[in-house]
């Protein structure tokens, strides 16, 4: 197998020095990155990316207002998607602004040439999934999140509440799979997730993080393809299967700091999230110094 080619699928929304940093560690010739850019957010400028970026092929995109959590965040991440699948690429890893590569590029090409075919995806427990966020509907989820500081949100709030009580009492249920949103997945299963996306998005179009339901339900509900996981997650925290270092026991997710390092690169994680420039720029300094010097 020769050179093995990634595109990396980035939503970003805030942090752009931050974000340029981790464009500068993404370019690489085999690399092509699709970034969309929040529409809610004026700082980060799309020609000073595109000037940053040498080697690697980058498209911008600034199409979706996206509220965390809401149906926005899982059509902005198929869009991109979609997208990136009109080429072939061996592999699309879906990131965010605040994650950085921890190993270098050519240590993660190998380690994906010597998976070639294998899928890095996360599961939550069956029981975890089976929640109020996915068991019903919410239709007012997305004005929830638009209009939350706005004195009409407590309204909206208790209409919200009245829906998911009668739901309750007629006793509506759903079933749906579920786990962390980030992935690293192979160009077969990326299109046939794209050729089903319209199916999908109507399916979780009315749970709350149906970013996090999408593609498990799709692998476990929907494809009729038998795909071969990386590895099966230990428990809810384990997220070995994506092959990321992110800890949900010690924050939502917790912030690295410099003190962390020696354990981040001593780590088998070929990324890590989440980061902040804000609250810890060394961190951030020096993963990108030891990830380009090695």
């Amino acid at each position: 197998m020769g050179k093995i080619s990634f595109a990396y699928l980035i939503m970003a929304h805030n942090n752009p020095e931050q974000l340029k940093i981790l464009l500068s560690l993404l370019d690489f010739p085999e690399n092509e990155i699709f970034v969309h850019i929040d529409k809610k957010n004026s700082d980060i400028n799309a020609d000073e990316l595109r000037s940053l970026v040498k080697k690697a092929k980058i498209k911008i995109y600034k199409k979706f207002a996206v509220y965390h959590g809401s149906i926005t965040q899982t059509e902005c991440q198929t869009y991109l998607l979609d997208e990136a699948c009109k080429t072939y690429h061996d592999y699309y890893h879906l990131i965010s602004n605040a994650d950085l590569p921890i190993k270098t590029h050519k240590y993660i090409a190998n380690f994906f040439k010597e998976n070639f075919g294998k899928q890095f995806i996360h599961f939550e427990s069956f029981e975890y999934c089976m929640k109020e966020n996915s068991l019903y509907y919410h239709f007012l989820d997305l004005c929830i999140k638009k209009m939350h500081k706005s004195i009409i949100n407590k309204i909206i709030v208790h209409i919200e509440r009245y829906s998911i009580a009668l739901q309750k009492f007629i006793k509506i249920k759903r079933k749906f799979y579920c786990g962390a949103n980030w992935y690293s997945i192979t160009h077969d299963l990326a299109t046939d997730f794209c050729e089903n996306k319209k199916k999908l998005l109507k399916m979780v179009r009315w749970t709350v993080s149906s970013d996090e339901l999408i593609l498990q339900t799709f692998l476990k509900l929907v494809s009729k393809n038998n795909y071969s996981l990386y590895k099966l997650n230990k428990d809810d925290y384990d997220y070995e299967p994506l092959m990321r270092a992110i800890d949900w026991r010690r924050g939502s997710p917790y912030v690295w700091k410099y003190s962390d390092y020696n354990e981040l690169i001593s780590s088998n994680a070929l990324y890590a999230r989440k980061f902040d420039i804000n609250i810890d720029r060394k961190i951030i300094e020096e993963i990108a110094r030891h990830v380009s010097n090695k």
